[in-house]
């Protein structure tokens, strides 16, 4: 199984890229999102990658997937494995935005989110959603502590638990902040201009 390649991109596609590592071009699909963040072909990169097989009428096929990071390889993974979503799917999923953003729309049960995505509908897009979070819990946002530190300190500040979340559900709907003191900052920024 390849875990990982690192290499020169060698050639850009619409949803693959060419990455040669020693002298052996390997085709990666790639979602829209990494596709964007990567830098141009010539440049060295490393991917985390998601090897699949699978037989069809042409014979046994070998795909490979590709992500910058280990929390979006392991989320395509469990995405994958959900009855009914392959690899091409789970890869679209992803590509819709941050995967904080897609575990947000798990937690608040946000259909429209997945049927956004090619060849999911409704019935599909609420299986996904009962199969994630039974897989992944209904925990505070699916475990995402650093949101929980965000709600922790706008709570801390006087805000209640209710305004808090709306503020960062608010804050996921407008921007991509990773930083959690950027957060902090926006949610404010939210909150006061009620």
């Amino acid at each position: 199984m390849i875990a990982s390649l690192e290499g020169k991109i060698a050639f850009r596609g619409e949803k693959y890229i060419i990455i040669e590592v020693n002298k052996i071009g390997y085709k990666i699909f790639v979602g829209e999102l990494t596709l964007k963040e990567l830098p141009s072909a010539g440049s060295n990169i490393k991917l985390f990658t998601y090897h699949y097989q699978h037989e069809d009428k042409m014979g046994r096929r070998d795909e490979i997937y590709g992500f910058l990071s280990l929390s979006e390889l392991e989320f395509f993974e469990i995405l994958n494995g959900i009855s009914g979503v392959g690899p091409k799917s789970a890869l679209g999923i992803i590509s819709k935005g941050p995967i904080d953003n897609l575990k947000r729309a798990i937690s608040a049960g946000d259909i429209h989110y997945l049927t956004k995505v090619s060849g999911i509908g409704q019935k599909k897009a609420e299986r996904i959603i009962l199969e994630l979070k039974a897989k992944l819990g209904q925990g505070e946002g699916f475990g995402l502590a650093e949101d929980k530190e965000v709600i922790d300190a706008l709570t801390a500040l006087g805000y209640g638990i209710a305004e808090a979340r709306e503020a960062l559900k608010k804050l996921s709907d407008k921007v991509n902040i990773q930083d959690r003191n950027s957060k902090i900052k926006e949610a404010l920024k939210i909150l006061g201009s009620r």
